[in-house]
């Protein structure tokens, strides 16, 4: 596996801090929460504990990146191993945080038989 290392910048206005929530995996989840919930969830007016209430988990930075992550590299949620190195609270914005996340390339059957992509060997 190789590390990278992102310098992202977000408007948190609508999210619930940086960090991924106890009891929320929005990546292998069963989909998006019902919409009445995902309406409560994503109004910067209501607590994190009302959204809870109403049965939608809250929707943190960490959640955002880590699906945009598992859909561009295929790789899952345990394999991906997303660390923000600083972390904010609701409703907060950021600049420069750094986050870290491993990955594991997919060996293709070109690259199993020792071929390149230009099919030389």
């Amino acid at each position: 596996a190789r590390t990278f290392l992102l310098v992202v910048e977000y408007d948190g206005a609508n999210y619930f801090g940086f960090q991924r929530q106890e009891g929320t995996d929005r990546v292998s989840g069963a989909g998006p929460p019902p919409k009445k919930a995902r309406q409560a969830s994503t109004n910067s007016s209501v607590s994190g504990r009302a959204a809870r209430r109403a049965g939608a988990p809250p929707i943190t930075i960490q959640d955002q990146l880590e699906t945009a992550l598992v859909r561009l590299t295929g790789n899952t949620l345990a394999q991906l191993r997303v660390r923000g190195a600083g972390r904010t609270d609701k409703g907060v914005h950021a600049t420069g945080q750094v986050v870290a996340f491993d990955y594991h390339h997919q060996q293709s059957e070109d690259d199993a038989d020792g071929k390149s992509d230009d099919g030389e060997a």
